[in-house]
């Protein structure tokens, strides 16, 4: 055996170490090229993509995806010229890991500039979504500690799961002869709306009832238009910024009419509280790091998440499971071993079913949610091997490049949520996508509820029925969030038929 004599700082190679470690090619860092290196698109190519706009036959995720073929996984574009800025786009893995490494304590995430500028005008809290620096820090840290430890979620599993049982009961009395339910879209926001009523206002709003009250009714007609009127101004050309367009006013009102009801919900749950917290709810609003405005907002946002998100997000499994039986079998079996009576105690035990939880995120690969998640970097950030200088918009097309990409996914085309059970493969794909809900710090606040909610839905109906689908193929169509491209028709076939 070797003894080392002395500090190892002062140990000396032998010769014949020092001579073969001298023949070992020194590798250089390389300088990252300039922002102007950057591959940019043709003045031909981009003439192209400003006729699809004004054709209205763009399709974004079609369009990053070809650019990142023809120039490589960094790029940058300005699709608008004169109205939009210059945006880079990347897609690389490495890319990505370095966009999360780089977040920092208050990550920039682009506004949504209608939205900013109707919450200012109305002296609101910009939102968990639109704030950033230290205001956007504050809140979010409070609204961690409440609303994002596994504890709190599952606090509300089986109130969640008692909203999918009586969603089953509306689908049962609303089947046609063809076992479908008419317009089940706008069902499935009634029951997104009422799950998220449960944690954000602490209450059913009653939306499965035989006579739905005219408050939650006005509600719901608000946030359906709150969506899309901000999609129109988002999507659109940008006319309101000069001037107060129809829209932009529209817009306006549905805020302030969903502000008011929150604020009125609020009041009346710490009022009956009287000081008492008896559920993470009542924690939070009798925290004395916010003001009442800030809490108000924080709950229209996760009712507006609640009613859009979720609800689009959900028909997606659904879709993918009536097409597959042979899944769904698989995961009505891990059902009945789970909870067999259909009786829980906690969100736990949603949580940790490992064939469900694979089927949502094998859906999210194939129809992310989200498929871009946008950052500003205040110091700048090197991808590629380029220079991006700071405050310049960034956005990962990981989630629409790499989800069929066999280099990180075998068989990219096919479903098979045993993929994501397999170590190795979580392994492989780490970063080659982001997940629905963002990324890092920033990452939805709500997407544990959106996730439980979304798991109790599956498992009603699993649990009651089977389900197919006879239509065109369903894709993903993207606007704030991906919607499906087809009319969520499904055939509802009773288990005891």
């Amino acid at each position: 055996m070797f003894r080392i004599r002395g500090p190892v700082h002062q140990l000396r190679m032998p010769q014949w170490c020092r001579t073969y470690a001298a023949q070992i090619p020194t590798i250089k860092k390389v300088a990252p090229q300039p922002f102007n290196s950057i591959p940019t698109p043709s003045t031909s190519a981009q003439v192209k993509t400003l006729l699809k706009l004004l054709r209205k036959d763009f399709n974004m995720v079609e369009h990053m995806s070809k650019r990142h073929q023809e120039l490589g996984p960094v790029y940058k574009e300005n699709i608008l010229p004169g109205i939009a800025d210059v945006t880079v786009s990347c897609c690389s893995p490495a890319d990505t890991e370095a966009m999360l490494r780089c977040d920092g304590k208050y990550p920039v995430r682009p506004q949504l500039g209608p939205l900013e500028s109707i919450r200012k005008e109305l002296k609101l809290y910009k939102g968990i979504s639109e704030a950033s620096g230290e205001e956007w820090y504050k809140v979010r840290s409070v609204v961690n500690n409440h609303f994002l430890r596994n504890r709190s979620v599952w606090s509300y599993g089986e109130k969640h799961l008692k909203v999918s049982r009586d969603f089953m009961e509306y689908i049962a009395k609303n089947l046609d002869s063809n076992n479908e339910v008419p317009d089940f879209e706008n069902a499935l926001k009634y029951w997104s709306l009422e799950a998220a009523g449960v944690f954000s206002l602490d209450t059913r709003l009653g939306l499965f009832d035989d006579e739905v009250n005219e408050t939650s009714l006005e509600l719901i007609k608000a946030m359906d238009l709150f969506f899309e009127n901000l999609c129109k101004l988002v999507f659109g050309v940008q006319f309101w910024k000069t001037f107060e367009t129809f829209t932009y006013k529209d817009l306006k009102n549905c805020q302030k009419e969903i502000y008011n009801a929150v604020s009125l919900h609020r009041q009346a749950v710490q009022h009956s509280s009287n000081g008492k917290e008896t559920n993470q709810l009542q924690s939070f609003l009798n925290s004395s790091l916010l003001t009442d405005n800030e809490k108000d907002m924080v709950m229209v946002d996760f009712l507006s998440g609640g009613i859009e998100t979720t609800a689009m997000s959900s028909i997606f499994p659904l879709y993918l499971l009536a097409i597959h039986p042979e899944k769904q079998d698989i995961l009505r079996q891990e059902i009945k071993k789970y909870i067999g009576d259909f009786s829980i105690d906690s969100g736990k035990v949603l949580a940790e079913m490992p064939y469900l939880n694979a089927v949502l995120r094998e859906t999210q690969r194939i129809f992310p949610f989200a498929p871009f998640y946008s950052r500003k970097f205040k110091n700048g950030i090197v991808l590629s091997n380029y220079q991006v200088p700071p405050d310049q918009l960034v956005i990962s097309s990981a989630n629409v490049v790499n989800n069929k990409d066999p280099a990180y996914f075998h068989e990219p085309d096919l479903f098979k949520p045993e993929r994501w059970l397999d170590p190795a493969q979580r392994k492989k794909a780490a970063f080659a996508t982001v997940g629905s809900f963002g990324a890092g710090a920033r990452k939805c606040p709500g997407r544990k509820f959106a996730l439980q909610e979304i798991h109790s839905l599956i498992a009603a109906i699993l649990s009651q029925y089977r389900i197919e689908y006879h239509y065109k193929p369903i894709r993903a169509k993207l606007g704030l969030v991906s919607y499906p491209s087809e009319k969520a028709r499904f055939t509802f076939i009773p288990l005891n038929e």
